[in-house]
């Protein structure tokens, strides 16, 4: 019991240490935000307050320095009438003396803070604007309504705590006068503050904005819409707009879908909105109703929905359909930033038959045969003469992939793949093929990270020979070994030495590298839709 009341009493001791200093803390803290908003702006005076509180000597000197250096940073951020960034929390603590402050509070290497910077200065400039326009509202006149953006939260530790900001980006509406009262026993005490929890774009925190300022209607702030609305009069001119990278999304109001993707969307053309504004990119989002525009989803060939299009520059004749199965607002975006893949099959697919190869020369990506140039040249080709094709062009692909060249890779069996005399050999219609060219299409709309590609180099360098060039042989017969034992392993490789009735990896990297002299492997012909 002596043992157990001694724990409680250090535990009891302990609590009332730790309650004694946040004590302090808070009261220091007040006090010197009280002194803040008593002195506006005189931090000589602030200076002294808070060295009054800590019990410690002034240099006045220093604190003039201090002042100077506050007043040199604000000079250089960059600054508007209502619009300002700031890491001095006098500064701070004096706007919201004297108006009512959007407050944001955002921290570095933050991505979503980056982003939502540009929307919040934003919103600031739509705020000047619409009161400059004369639509000024009595109560938050531009004059006493700033936008105070701090780049880096940790260097304002008493800002953060005073506001219990706990994450990033914390945007918070501080009112004059109201974001703190006073006791009856006369403490001053910080209001917990009207934070903002919406979409991290313009037109959600304008529309909070509205509502939490109590803006009468003839005064709200309006944002342009990110996202245009297209009718059947307006779609194919807004889609032949070559300036323009052009997004559609064929929807309908009753679709329950549409609606669940319709933030994500929304999301989506507030993107590319700043984008425009802080990059100058030439993307333009929009939507139509079908409902309204049945010949325009017929003639653009929509089955289902909401389907989102992509008409990039250049290729206006036909959209790009975002194939996903998730629409997700990064998705789309990643989709309408790199193409790479659909871009691709439509360049070849708009090419005469056997053209594509004239084009894979050019690039250097494939040598001519005999065979080859005869096709090329527009004469007729046995279909033993295009199996011999699909082989010569396939090593072509292969030693590609071998090197990591994926774009090269998929655009030699894109082309094969596109050319039906070659398509329906069996080599062309073979499961190497439409493997090879699937794994290329992954790796070109998953590009690998610098982390991969040197993990991969490191793996490679014991295979290596003197000249540099890889040894693949030795390469394909160490993984063929490694995937023989972790088969036997598991019990799937046969101890005894008889044949393998499951598969051969000896003929399959022998007919994948059939320019080491190896030997190729009847395949039987298979449809591809079928595997």
């Amino acid at each position: 019991m002596d043992e157990r009341d001694g724990r409680r009493g250090r535990t009891r001791a302990a609590r009332s240490a730790k309650a004694s200093l946040a004590c302090r803390l808070t009261r220091t803290m007040v006090i010197t935000i009280v002194s803040l908003l008593a002195t506006r702006s005189s931090f000589v005076t602030i200076a002294r307050a808070m060295a009054s509180e800590r019990g410690t000597p002034i240099d006045l000197g220093t604190a003039l320095q201090t002042s100077k250096t506050a007043h040199q940073r604000a000079n250089e951020a960059m600054r508007t009438e209502n619009y300002y960034q700031t890491t001095d929390e006098r500064e701070l603590f004096a706007t919201l003396g004297d108006a009512t402050v959007v407050l944001a509070l955002l921290i570095p290497d933050c991505e979503l803070c980056a982003n939502y910077a540009q929307e919040f200065r934003y919103v600031a400039e739509l705020f000047a604007r619409s009161d400059a326009d004369g639509n000024v509202d009595a109560a938050t006149p531009s004059n006493s309504l700033v936008f105070v953006e701090v780049p880096d939260a940790r260097a304002t530790p008493n800002a953060t705590g005073a506001f219990n900001a706990k994450s990033a980006p914390f945007v918070a509406l501080l009112k004059k006068n109201r974001w703190y009262y006073v006791t009856p026993q006369g403490e001053t005490k910080i209001r917990e503050p009207k934070r903002f929890k919406g979409a991290l774009n313009a037109k959600e925190t304008v529309e909070w904005l509205n509502y939490a300022l109590g803006r009468k209607h003839d005064a709200r702030v309006s944002v342009p819409p990110v996202v245009d609305e297209l009718t059947m009069e307006t779609i194919d001119e807004y889609i032949v707009d070559d300036d323009y990278d052009v997004v559609v999304e064929f929807y309908a109001k009753w679709c329950g879908h549409c609606q669940a993707f319709e933030k994500d969307y929304e999301q989506i053309g507030a993107h590319y909105f700043r984008e425009r504004r802080a990059k100058n990119r030439r993307v333009k989002i929009a939507r139509i109703d079908v409902d309204n525009a049945r010949p325009a989803a017929i003639k653009y060939n929509i089955t289902g929905l909401p389907t989102v299009q992509l008409f990039p520059r250049g290729h206006k004749n036909k959209g790009l359909p975002f194939k996903g199965s998730k629409k997700t607002t990064q998705l789309v975006i990643d989709f309408i930033d790199s193409p790479g893949v659909a871009l691709y099959e439509m360049k070849i697919k708009d090419m005469e038959p056997w053209q594509c190869f004239d084009w894979l020369r050019e690039e250097q990506l494939i040598e001519f045969d005999d065979n080859i140039q005869k096709a090329v040249d527009g004469e007729k080709v046995t279909p033993a003469e295009c199996d011999d094709i699909v082989n010569s062009v396939f090593n072509f692909a292969q030693a590609r992939a071998n090197r990591q060249q994926w774009r090269d890779a998929m655009v030699i069996t894109m082309c094969m793949a596109a050319t039906k005399e070659l398509k329906n050999t069996p080599s062309g219609n073979s499961a190497a093929m439409w493997n090879l060219l699937d794994n290329a299409k992954f790796h070109v709309e998953n590009p690998s990270t610098e982390d991969d590609e040197q993990a991969r180099e490191a793996e490679h360098t014991q295979y290596r020979r003197p000249d540099g060039e890889m040894d693949w042989e030795a390469f394909r017969s160490d993984q063929a070994e490694a995937w023989r034992r972790e088969r036997e392993k598991h019990g799937l490789y046969d101890l005894e030495g008889e044949d393998d009735a499951m598969f051969d990896e000896e003929e399959w990297f022998d007919f994948a590298s059939p320019e080491e002299g190896g030997a190729r492997v009847e395949i039987p012909e298979i449809h591809r839709d079928e595997l």
